[in-house]
């Protein structure tokens, strides 16, 4: 007499289920993760593009408008740095000696902090002329609530 073993076996499916659930749940990890990376690298190329548009508005200006000076308009003679935003009622770029804790709104995130510096730079320092020769801006947006992630741009403007 022969015995047929052609049936699967109780081990065998629980084998196959457990391989069909490691693959189902690698897989929804897979589409979690990058759907979430992917927002937030959309959150980042955003914040670059605030940071750019930020510091073409400086490059287009005259430089003497983006000189540090006080309200009445006298030049700070030093090389500190300086935080810079723009008045939008007044119409003119405005000098802190700290942060003004600018915001902006990034893809339905809001009250995301931009900071915007500058700072004087002098090629010559010793021929002793107060001179400022040009100025060093860095431009840095933040692109997650309650993280360090910032996009961070930097250049010189010269007159």
């Amino acid at each position: 007499m022969k015995i047929n073993n052609s049936g699967t076996t109780l081990v065998e499916v629980m084998i196959s289920m457990v391989i069909i659930l490691v693959l189902v749940v690698g897989g929804a990890a897979f589409i979690y993760y990058a759907s979430r990376d992917i927002g937030f690298e959309r959150n980042r190329v955003v914040a670059l593009q605030v940071a750019n548009s930020r510091l073409e508005e400086l490059r287009a200006d005259l430089y003497a408008k983006i000189i540090p000076q006080d309200l009445d308009g006298n030049l700070y003679y030093n090389y500190n740095l300086y935080y810079i935003n723009y008045d939008v009622n007044n119409k003119k770029w405005v000098f802190n000696s700290i942060d003004p804790n600018d915001t902006v709104s990034i893809n339905k995130l809001s009250n995301l902090p931009i900071t915007t510096t500058v700072q004087y730079v002098d090629v010559e320092p010793a021929d002793a002329i107060v001179s400022y020769d040009y100025v060093h801006v860095t431009v840095s947006v933040a692109y997650r609530l309650g993280s360090s992630d910032i996009v961070k741009l930097e250049t010189y403007i010269g007159p």
